[in-house]
């Protein structure tokens, strides 16, 4: 997969994802809630840079339902402004209310899901 490059202060295009249970694609209804958990790891330790929400609160973000099985995100440029590198992305569903989120990356070998990577604009004075 040829790796998505956003210049510094530019909204990097919508992010699309299915999510699987078991190897088997489940339809967004199934779940009562799930979160996207944006990154940046930084000497090995990650760095949450923000969360989209299905119902988003103060500070969040919104995911956006694509069909019955996709979900996706922008990342905006008031948060691509700020930083440089590479962006990773990880799911978290609900089954039921009430029952412990589940990360996409539980299973063993699971790997975080490649967003971006942003480019240091050679003009960060334009984004002040």
């Amino acid at each position: 997969m040829t790796e998505l490059e956003v210049l510094q202060g530019n909204d990097v295009p919508q992010r699309t994802f299915k999510i699987k249970v078991g190897g088997v694609v489940q339809p967004i209804s199934s779940f009562s809630d799930y979160h996207i958990y944006l990154y940046q790891i930084n000497n090995g330790k990650h760095k949450e840079v923000a969360v989209y929400k299905k119902t988003p609160g103060t500070g969040e973000y919104p995911i956006n339902a694509i069909d019955t099985n996709t979900i996706g995100f922008v990342v905006g440029r008031a948060i691509t402004k700020t930083i440089t590198g590479d962006l990773y992305a990880e799911i978290r569903t609900q089954a039921t209310a009430g029952s412990e989120f589940e990360s996409s990356l539980k299973n063993a070998g699971a790997k975080a899901f490649h967003v971006a990577r942003i480019l240091e604009s050679t003009r960060p004075k334009l984004m002040q």
